[in-house]
């Protein structure tokens, strides 16, 4: 969840301000337009190349390049790319940050309605039931083995063509068809190039064949685009167009909280705040309150300067910190283990035993307490129990500190009162519920 507000909440806010500033100035829409997506690059570039990143260094174990450099590079590329479909729509009348709203909505509902999935679950049903008939069809000619696999593969193609043929419409006159259009030409375009990968990975080739067939996946992907990308400005105007009224109210909702009124009005609200105070400093000026004013001012000068000052000097501050830390800490790591005469098992229990013995001491002060006070004997022997299992520690702690004492026969005796305890507690709960 929280990953998902990262994500989409720059998008969204940040789309209804700039979609805002639009309304109140239509004749500025192409500068508009150029600092949203400038907004935009810089947002998810960082974002994405965050993510790239970390997945490099988990996965791929590639640390040469610095988190730096990619998030400038991916704010770059994102900044040309849509800096150049800005220029190529600059005679329209697009408002990028509500189209970019509309995509996401679109997508949203797409994921939200499992369009894809049920699609897909229908499309392969099909596919694959047309396939295990042509199967049944082809073992009553008894097929020779050796040709029984370029079979295997014909009929998989034929099957999975006449899918595609079916689910293929011509008219596509609501959203859902448009939708269903879109998703069977992406499977088109998918499983084809997916299959030239797998053969690339699989199959030793030799570095010509390789260039090849990359050339034949990167033309079959671009002629494929371009031949897709009227369907998705169709499916984005289908969308527009069915759910024109849902959409308005979106937009209307995110104006009210982060729209550009919104922000202008708080804007408006802290310049009249700084004008007042500095109207009241003006007024005290006058007054004969000069003393008073230039100390508050010398103050706030002073503060700001000794953060510069750290700001410039940090990696020195840094390393002075980590030196007296380190200091500090060994000093009282040698004086700890000088009380218990260098011996560090016994240095590292007593801390615990100090602890248990406070959390003992609390229980006991409680149920003291809680006796004045007349609770019922349930509550008291919750509190009981609850002092026995920290005595039961306490027990099995004790002869790691004092060597003298059998650490098996405490450990039994502590085995031996968490056993008890349970038991009695159990027995407690069962009389308490059946008294209610």
């Amino acid at each position: 969840m929280l990953v998902q507000n990262i994500i989409l909440s720059p998008l969204l806010f940040g789309g209804a301000f700039f979609t805002g500033i639009a309304k109140k100035y239509p004749d500025k829409k192409h500068y508009v337009n150029a600092v949203f997506v400038t907004f935009f690059s810089v947002i998810y570039g960082s974002i994405v190349g965050l993510y790239f990143t970390l997945f490099t260094n988990m996965f791929l174990n590639i640390k040469s390049i610095s988190l730096d450099e990619i998030v400038i590079w991916f704010i770059i590329i994102f900044e040309v790319i849509q800096i150049a479909i800005v220029l190529k729509n600059q005679e329209e009348e697009y408002v990028f940050s509500k189209i970019y709203i509309n995509i996401l909505e679109l997508v949203s509902y797409i994921v939200r309605k499992k369009e894809i999935e049920k699609f897909v679950q229908k499309f392969l049903l099909l596919t694959t039931v047309l396939f295990y008939l042509f199967m049944i069809f082809l073992s009553k000619f008894q097929p020779k083995q050796s040709s029984l696999t370029l079979l295997i593969i014909i009929i998989a193609f034929v099957s999975f063509s006449i899918s595609a043929l079916i689910f293929n419409r011509k008219k596509t006159n609501s959203f859902k068809k448009v939708l269903q259009q879109v998703i069977l030409k992406s499977l088109l375009i998918i499983i084809p190039n997916v299959l030239i990968i797998f053969r690339i990975i699989l199959y030793d080739i030799s570095s010509i064949e390789l260039l090849l067939e990359i050339i034949f996946i990167l033309g079959s992907i671009i002629s494929s685009l371009l031949s897709v990308s009227e369907m998705f400005n169709e499916l984005y105007e289908s969308f527009i167009n069915e759910y024109h009224c849902d959409l308005k109210e979106l937009h209307h909702e995110l104006d009210k909280i982060s729209g550009y009124n919104k922000v202008k009005k708080k804007v408006v609200r802290e310049i009249n705040f700084l004008k007042n105070t500095g109207n009241t400093i003006k007024a005290d000026w006058n007054n004969g309150k000069r003393k008073r004013i230039i100390q508050f001012f010398a103050t706030e000068l002073f503060f700001i300067i000794l953060f510069v000052m750290v700001i410039i000097n940090i990696e020195m501050i840094n390393n002075l910190m980590d030196v007296f830390y380190s200091n500090v800490i060994s000093l009282i790591s040698e004086f700890w283990l000088n009380l218990f005469n260098g011996n560090v098992n016994i240095a590292s229990i007593v801390p615990l035993q100090l602890i248990l013995l406070f959390f003992l001491i609390s229980a006991i002060k409680k149920l003291i307490t809680d006796i004045q006070e007349e609770k019922n004997i349930y509550e008291y022997s919750r509190q009981i129990i609850g002092i026995v299992y920290i005595i039961a520690f306490i027990l099995i702690l004790l002869p790691l500190i004092i060597e003298k004492m059998n650490s098996l026969k405490f450990a039994k005796i502590s085995i031996l009162l968490f056993l008890v305890t349970s038991s009695l507690d159990s027995i407690m709960k069962r009389i308490y519920k059946k008294n209610e």
